[in-house]
């Protein structure tokens, strides 16, 4: 998330990073990114995306996306308090179907290197 609020979305692989593997080595796809001083870098898991509400309606990428756009510009304790608050009053009374994890980076660029 840029410091003006455009969301650029990477998608990861579809293979998992942890659990049991065939493959004595797993590679993954490399990312480079440009980013202005003050980006908002967020990774998440699919629990988040995939969580149902009790009528059976997924969260979904697009309300995520809409949703980090609106908190991006607060400290990370507030983003935190309204990402709880988001995803528990979205699913109501439907059980949490996966795990969830989000970690939120404010990105800063070094001068004179």
């Amino acid at each position: 998330m840029t410091p003006a609020g455009e969301l650029t979305t990477i998608k990861g692989d579809t293979k998992s990073i942890g659990g049991r593997q065939r493959e004595a080595y797993r590679t993954f796809t490399h990312h480079e990114v440009d980013y202005a001083d003050g980006t908002m870098l967020y990774l998440l898991t699919d629990g988040f995306t995939d969580q149902k509400n009790p009528t059976g309606e997924r969260y979904g990428s697009r309300r995520t996306g809409q949703k980090l756009q609106q908190i991006a510009s607060l400290p990370a304790a507030r983003q935190a308090e309204a990402l709880s608050r988001e995803i528990h009053l979205f699913r109501g009374t439907e059980a949490q179907l996966d795990d969830i994890a989000i970690v939120g980076v404010r990105l800063k660029v070094k001068h004179g290197e």
